[in-house]
């Protein structure tokens, strides 16, 4: 496709004569820019970045877990994540740069945590709501 758009065919005439969208064909086209085809990089990838922007510096992530087992531990009780953002503070001396809602984030995903916060729960056995309909039948067709 690269090839016969760099020969000066258009995106749209390459695009029919493949069986793909345009956008596809400007997608491959922009990938292999500025580059000889043998060097491009055709590969698939995930869209998108490899780590999330917003994401909390891996140290600190595993500093607030850290902190969240010591108050678990300590005779304080309270091991959320103002307690844990409060004793950040305390530990660096300045404002911390994680705000509660991340660390509540990252706290509620159970991320290295040693269990998984989502369970995939099986559904119910057999249409529940396909026998209730069944069953009421009669009340349902007389309305």
């Amino acid at each position: 496709m690269v090839r016969q758009v760099r020969a000066g065919n258009s995106m749209r005439s390459v695009a029919t004569e493949w069986g793909v969208s345009v956008g596809k064909v400007a997608f491959w086209v922009q990938r292999a820019e500025g580059r000889r085809l043998d060097r491009a990089d055709f590969s698939d990838r995930a869209p998108g970045c490899s780590v999330a922007w917003n994401r909390l510096d891996p140290r600190v992530e595993q500093r607030v877990l850290q902190l969240r087992q010591e108050l678990r531990d300590s005779i304080l009780g309270e091991y959320g994540a103002e307690a844990i953002q409060q004793a950040l503070e305390i530990e660096t001396g300045a404002h911390a740069a994680s705000r509660p809602a991340s660390i509540g984030c990252l706290l509620a995903t159970g991320y290295k945590m040693g269990y998984a916060a989502r369970v995939a729960l099986r559904p119910r056995a057999g249409g529940i709501y396909r026998r209730w309909l069944l069953g009421n039948a009669s009340s349902i067709a007389s309305i």
